[in-house]
């Protein structure tokens, strides 16, 4: 290519970051008239085709470049990102595949792979790649983690525990293996090998302050399951102390209170004037640790729905919109483009499962927007509810009221407030289920769940099936996969001694039991 052509091209690009994309089309396309065999003009002319809703232009483009150059990533990248839009999660793995099959592949373009392929739920291919990775770099802490996380998130715990091993004896400041380590297994001795190895690991020097934290709440789960509860405490205490994740409860009262305001009988008939009628499926929602991950475990056992995860569109969607009471004008256009991603996410094929427990938070909004979404409330003893989400390490900012008692109880009010609105204003759109009705007498619960999603009851529910196919990346991996067991219910109360004032506040601002809640 010359230095003239050379410039043009780097004017073109400029001009797809700037979104001027015709502009960028137009030039690209002269280009490739110019210099037809040049790779680089033709990538991005397939991209700017792609970014012009032309992907049946760009896929034979971007099909030769792979063939051509079979080694070069972006190129194999670009083509599994197209057929991944299409939904042609198949032939985006396969495009991948030969990529992967090259000789020499570095790791940074090894793991963007395995990232790929576990987006698409491709997690066979992803396990494969990962463990001829591993075999060729033994002492890769971040291989044998991710290969970990890998086997953790299909159920496979005897390797994930193996490779979790691994990871932190090359690395012990992978500060999250610890706590995985931790929920994937139920201890039965409080010298276990892997409880010795925490305590070793946090007397020992050179942790990191988020080691340190995840090392707590790592001793406090399995120190939990032998018994030894004083302890188990003590750790928890400390494990959230060390975290010290910054939640201002005012700031979540006053959106409450905007959320409230925004759902007048005005509002929702807005809304409903922009409704999706077409869009099906199932919304699982209630406080952290409410028996969501499980509920939803279950229900993918019919034949036909689908479990898909903890979906992040809606609250996406909403924080998007303008604050507080204010419809926007292209609201119709908002909602059409939202529809389209949340059907794709949910699928098509079977009625999907959102089991994004947050999700209770934008109830306003996607219950008059979808007349045939389905809202399933999980309800289970604050107290429980409470302990449980005290010890656990999330993630998401969105939680950061979890690690201080306060705080929690603070968040419980605001969802109250919330739930008893929406019931009010949508009383026949919601199905509340009981964990603890769950628990105890499961055929009845779940018989009348089916009958509120109009589905046909099978004896599949009842059964603790393989379940491989089920990708669960939430803290209740490891429960969801276990057949129903009562020890969860009323487990707060082995740490009454040392939280009892907590619990008391919790019991007095919560409904009168599952039948009456939010009624």
């Amino acid at each position: 290519m010359t230095s003239p052509s050379k410039q043009q091209l780097n004017t073109a690009r400029r001009w797809l970051q700037e979104q001027r994309t015709d502009d960028a089309l137009d030039l690209l396309q002269q280009l490739h008239r110019e210099h037809p065999q040049d790779a680089d003009i033709g990538f991005w002319l397939s991209n700017a085709l792609r970014m012009a809703g032309r992907d049946r232009d760009a896929e034979p483009l971007l099909t030769a470049l792979t063939a051509d150059y079979p080694g070069q990533p972006d190129y194999a990248f670009s083509l599994a990102f197209l057929y991944r839009q299409r939904h042609e999660n198949e032939r985006a793995a396969q495009a991948l595949a030969r990529l992967a099959g090259q000789a020499g592949l570095d790791k940074e373009t090894l793991l963007r792979i395995v990232s790929f392929y576990r987006e698409m739920g491709q997690l066979d291919p992803a396990i494969e790649l990962l463990r001829r990775f591993t075999d060729r770099h033994g002492t890769d802490a971040q291989g044998h983690f991710l290969l970990a996380r890998l086997y953790q998130s299909t159920g496979q715990f005897k390797p994930a525990i193996a490779h979790y091993r691994k990871a932190l004896n090359f690395n012990p400041n992978h500060a999250s293996g610890w706590i995985r380590l931790a929920k994937i297994q139920q201890f039965q001795q409080s010298d276990h090998r892997d409880i010795e190895a925490m305590r070793r690991t946090l007397n020992g020097d050179g942790l990191l302050p988020e080691t340190r934290a995840c090392l707590h709440f790592a001793l406090g789960k399995a120190l939990d399951d032998t018994g030894q509860y004083q302890d188990a405490w003590q750790h928890l205490e400390l494990g959230n102390r060390l975290h010290n994740a910054r939640w201002q409860p005012e700031t979540w009262q006053h959106w409450v209170q905007q959320q409230i305001q925004a759902a007048t009988v005005e509002h929702a008939e807005t809304l409903a004037r922009e409704a999706n009628p077409a869009l099906r499926g199932i919304l699982i929602t209630g406080l952290l640790r409410s028996g969501t991950t499980l509920l939803e475990s279950i229900l993918d056992r019919h034949a036909d729905i689908r479990g898909r995860g903890e979906l992040n569109l809606p609250a996406q969607w909403v924080d998007a919109l303008p604050g507080g009471a204010t419809v926007p004008t292209d609201l119709g256009a908002r909602v059409s483009e939202f529809s389209r991603s949340y059907a794709a996410a949910l699928g098509i094929d079977k009625l999907g499962i959102d089991k994004n427990p947050l999700n209770f938070r934008y109830l306003g909004w996607l219950i008059p927007l979808f007349p045939n979404l389905k809202i399933v409330h999980c309800i289970r003893d604050w107290r429980d509810c409470a302990l449980s989400t005290y010890s656990q390490l999330f993630q998401h900012a969105d939680n950061a009221y979890a690690y201080h008692k306060d705080h929690i109880s603070a968040f419980y009010r605001g969802y109250r407030q919330l739930m008893e609105h929406w019931q009010q204003r949508f009383p026949n759109r919601i199905h509340s289920l009981c964990y603890e009705a769950l628990i105890s007498d499961p055929q009845a619960e779940l018989r009348a769940l089916l009958d509120w999603l109009e589905q046909d009851w099978t004896d599949d529910l009842l059964t603790a099936a393989d379940n491989r196919h089920r990708v669960i990346h939430t803290a209740s991996t490891w429960q969801a996969r276990q057949a129903l067991y009562p020890s969860s219910v009323g487990r707060w109360k082995h740490y009454r001694a040392f939280a009892g004032d907590w619990f008391d506040q919790l019991a007095a601002q919560m409904p009168d039991g599952c039948g009456q809640a939010f009624s």
